[in-house]
Order: structure tokens, then C-alpha cells, then sequence
């Protein structure tokens, strides 16, 4: 699962990991991807760190003030989860980065591999 985030942070696209590893199925890389999308919203509740107004980590900033406190990155109204849905609609890093060019390379690669430490961690549970 873990490797699946780490190779989409680096570039891969869906074709390319289910040739990589041709046990894997896109409903496993869906499932990964919608794993990644519920320790999102988990890890940035803001219900995590009571009495925290606003909150930036790696490159993701979550205020009140900005999109009512949804996660985006930092600098741009983009929520994180956008990135999540466009890589499980099949979409490579570079296509997500194209459409939303506030995002950099290093905000969306620091919130994937985020999520595969937030994935490795769950999983070690």
C-alpha cells in the first residue's frame, strides 16, 4: 500500500504501477488512494489539535479563514484532497500539477509521502 503513494509521489502513473506490479488491481489502487484520503481528513481534523486556530505542515495549511478550515496547500485554495481525487481518477502528479499550477512538485510530493508515513504507521497498529 505504502508503495503504491511512494510511487505516485514520485511520478508514476496508475498504468505504469499495475505493470510494475501486475498482482495489483486499480481497485487496489483506488482503495490505497481512499485510504490516503480518510488519515487526510484524520490527521488534519480539526478536532486533532483542540484550541489550534490555524495549523501549517508541509506545505499544507489549514485556517478557518480559508476554505473554512478544509487542508489546502499553502498559498492557494487548492484542497489537499483534490490531489487525492485526481490521482484516483487516473491522473499522473504532472496532470494535477498542470491544472493547479499554485501547487508545486514539492507541496503535492511532502502530502503523499505524508499520507504513505501516516499509512506505514496505521498499518505497524
Amino acid at each position: 500500500m505504502a508503495d503504491v503513494l511512494e510511487y505516485m509521489a514520485g511520478g508514476m502513473t496508475t498504468e505504469e504501477i499495475l505493470e510494475e506490479f501486475p498482482d495489483l488491481t486499480r481497485d487496489d489502487i483506488l482503495a490505497v488512494l481512499a485510504f490516503a484520503a480518510f488519515r487526510e481528513r484524520r490527521i488534519f481534523s480539526p478536532h486533532s489539535q483542540p484550541g489550534a486556530s490555524m495549523r501549517s505542515m508541509e506545505g499544507i495549511t489549514i485556517d478557518p479563514e480559508i476554505m473554512g478550515g478544509t487542508p489546502v496547500f499553502t498559498g492557494t485554495r487548492v484542497p489537499v484532497e483534490s490531489l487525492i481525487q485526481h490521482l484516483s481518477a487516473g491522473d499522473t502528479l504532472d496532470d494535477f500539477l498542470e491544472g493547479f499550477p499554485g501547487v508545486t512538485r514539492e507541496q503535492a510530493t511532502g502530502f503523499l509521502r505524508m499520507a504513505f508515513y501516516a499509512a506505514i504507521e496505521s498499518i505497524g497498529r
